[in-house]
């Protein structure tokens, strides 16, 4: 039995790859995403020793859910809280299958 790529699994919807996948990116700016599935709703918690920038970071993580084109995602709720905190300082909901608006 041969073990399936993280990108695979990603693909398919498993938050851990996801998260590997998210994390690879933004551990070396101290950022640390954990990220859960509800029913058609990814949801990524980001935490930092200090709140996460929500402007690129929120940009970052949608971007990259959409080239991962996974299967039974509409949504995504992207959270940024200090690391010790358990309340988020701030959260984003973005519906992945609405036409995003062209920058001016």
């Amino acid at each position: 039995m041969s073990q399936q790529n993280p990108l695979e699994l990603a693909k398919q919807g498993n938050p851990s790859a996801i998260a590997a996948l998210i994390n690879r990116n933004l551990k070396p700016k101290g950022v640390t995403a954990k990220v859960s599935r509800k029913d058609d709703c990814l949801r990524v918690m980001l935490e930092a020793n200090e709140v996460p920038n929500q402007d690129s970071l929120v940009e970052l993580i949608r971007s990259g859910v959409l080239k991962l084109n996974v299967s039974g995602i509409n949504t995504l709720q992207i959270f940024g809280r200090q690391a010790d905190d358990e309340v988020p300082v701030w959260s984003q909901i973005i519906n992945l299958k609405a036409p995003q608006p062209y920058p001016t």
